[in-house]
């Protein structure tokens, strides 16, 4: 391909060359001058073609200059953004009467005033209800106090006429079995005439109630042995305290045993005694036997 564009170049320099020194010479001829002159050498330079050039050459080609080629750079490829998730549309509010709305707002707002207003109502009766109560209560406390002063009041006064009594008895004052009693009916506030004659059968009663209560404050490991009998002689006041310490009668052969009874006896008063006046002289002089372990 190249040697055929370098043929066809090549005829076109040779024609070109021709007409141009056809051309010179046209031009020296027509310039020289005849007369005779100094022939004055002209030098010219003829370039020389090796073919005459063809009368219509043909229309050169314009040969498409290769485009350099350019490194193709790679654009950096964008950061996609994370796809947005998908919301989804909140459902749509029913559609309400406006009207029917706002009467059942209406009816809650006045049932929820009315509930307060009976709240406080009651609160208010509580609070009532309790002053009422608490001073019903103070009132009573008042009133038992004052019944129990009272009552201490008349047992001291009845103590000190008792403690009088026992002094004339202790004292041996000539102070006969009827004046006794109407004394102590006095004191018990008692006007009655007094009986004349004491109930054996209700001395029995509280003889039995006093050796109850002593033989359940005996400590039986202090009386070994078969069946030991301790016989006290006491004096009992009509309170049901001793006049004075018991005085042993009868030992049980076992001087611990007979302790142990001692001291039951005196951790167990006051006795039990009857409230018959005639009844109590009966144990101002008392005789108790006790069988610690009989059951």
């Amino acid at each position: 391909m190249f040697r055929a564009h370098e043929a066809s170049v090549a005829w076109k320099a040779g024609f070109l060359a021709i007409l141009v020194h056809a051309l010179l010479l046209g031009a020296l001829l027509f310039s020289f001058n005849w007369k005779a002159v100094h022939a004055i050498v002209s030098v010219s330079e003829v370039e020389l073609w090796d073919a005459l050039p063809m009368a219509n050459p043909p229309p050169k080609k314009r040969i498409a200059k290769p485009k350099p080629k350019v490194p193709k750079v790679e654009k950096p490829k964008p950061l996609l953004a994370p796809e947005p998730e998908e919301v989804k549309p909140e459902p749509e509010t029913p559609k309400v009467d406006i009207e029917l709305e706002n009467k059942k707002k209406a009816e809650a707002k006045k049932k929820k005033v009315e509930a307060e207003k009976k709240k406080k109502v009651e609160a208010k009766k509580k609070v009532e209800a309790k002053k009422k109560a608490e001073a019903k209560k103070k009132k009573a406390e008042a009133k038992k106090k004052k019944v129990e002063a009272e009552k201490k009041k008349k047992v001291a006064a009845r103590k000190k006429q008792l403690e009088v009594l026992q002094k004339q008895v202790l004292d041996d004052v000539d102070l006969d079995q009827v004046a006794l009693e109407k004394l102590q009916a006095e004191i018990r506030g008692d006007h009655a005439k007094p009986a004349q004659v004491s109930d054996q059968g209700v001395v029995n009663e509280y003889v039995a109630k006093i050796i109850a209560k002593v033989h359940g404050n005996v400590n039986r490991a202090l009386c070994a042995g078969d069946n030991p009998v301790v016989i006290f002689k006491v004096s009992l006041l009509p309170t049901g305290e001793f006049v004075s310490s018991p005085t042993l009668n009868k030992s049980s052969g076992n001087a611990a045993c007979d302790n142990a009874v001692e001291r039951a006896m005196i951790a167990s008063e006051p006795f039990p005694l009857p409230s018959d006046p005639a009844t109590l002289s009966e144990f101002r002089n008392l005789s108790l036997t006790f069988r610690p372990n009989a059951e």
